[in-house]
């Protein structure tokens, strides 16, 4: 038994490291200027670093999410040749975007799902929902949030389906029915170190463990463009390891994946467990039978 137990030590390590190994992926879109060609790139939340994925083909993609239920990746951008807003599904592995119809609209600022699938965006201070088949959005009704005046205009449903909006710093949530905007009376607290007049443009919770995080745009004391990721607690506004990534980036989506997920990890570890048992009574009577002969 003695010589099984550095075995088996190192079979459970695997386990464990395989259980912790997937990280949460983090999809960002970006553009220079009010409108210029986005791109798409993976970000890395704990050091800010964005991976190139490629050209959607379309300007001002700055509205991305993931179907919770399918795993397609949204978003509205702005067709170069005609400036007419489409809903778009965007490949994840070359950033493409094909078209799957016009919204009617102008362009959306930020798009979540609902968990059941349904669409709903925020654009100049209205709340629509959007069909994933043809493209068309339905105007829900006004926020209230008076767009000359409100930046960044974030959106993003959280895991029990409450949908959330940050203009500047006013954290608020949406009614689905009505459209209709409400401050919590909790604000975001940014970090002095984040610049002048900050502003969350973009966010997307991690629906397995709660995590919300959110891409702010700011300028420096140099006045020069500047945009980090961060983590922001909504109950109390704490932004929470802010990054800087790549410039102009406007739009956040984390892929909606279980194996992000502490519980999935710990469920799989716990999982492989009888197998080790199972692994270590095979080993136990192949050497008592040895030691039998």
């Amino acid at each position: 038994m003695k010589t099984m137990r550095p075995l088996l030590f190192s079979l459970f390590l695997v386990l464990v490291s395989v259980a912790y190994a997937s990280a949460v992926t983090i999809y960002g879109t970006a553009y220079s200027g009010s409108s210029g060609p986005a791109t798409l790139y993976t970000i890395d939340p704990s050091t800010g670093v964005a991976t190139l994925v490629g050209l959607t083909g379309y300007n001002r993609v700055g509205a991305i999410d993931f179907d919770p239920s399918t795993g397609v990746l949204y978003g509205v951008g702005t067709v170069p040749t005609t400036s007419m807003v489409d809903l778009i599904s965007i490949n994840t592995a070359t950033g493409a975007g094909t078209a799957i119809g016009a919204t009617g609209t102008d362009t959306f600022q930020d798009i979540s799902f609902r968990s059941d699938g349904t669409l709903f965006g925020f654009s100049a201070g209205n709340i629509y929902t959007i069909n994933l088949t043809t493209g068309a959005a339905t105007l829900i009704g006004a926020t209230g949030v008076d767009f000359n005046t409100s930046r960044g205009n974030a959106l993003a449903f959280d895991p029990s389906n409450t949908l959330y909006q940050i203009d500047r710093n006013v954290i608020r949530t949406i009614d689905t029915t009505t459209g209709m905007a409400t401050d919590t009376g909790t604000t975001v607290n940014y970090p002095i170190d984040l610049g002048v007049n900050p502003r969350t443009n973009a966010m997307d919770f991690d629906l397995t463990t709660g995590t919300l995080y959110a891409s702010i745009f700011s300028l420096s004391d140099e006045a020069i463009p500047e945009n980090f990721i961060a983590e922001i607690d909504l109950a109390t506004g704490t932004v929470t390891d802010p990054q800087i990534t790549v410039s102009g980036l406007d739009g956040l989506a984390v892929l909606p994946t279980i194996s992000n997920s502490v519980p999935e990890a710990m469920s799989t570890l716990w999982l492989a467990l009888p197998l080790l048992g199972l692994f270590a009574f095979g080993r136990l009577r192949s050497q008592s039978a040895a030691a039998s002969v």
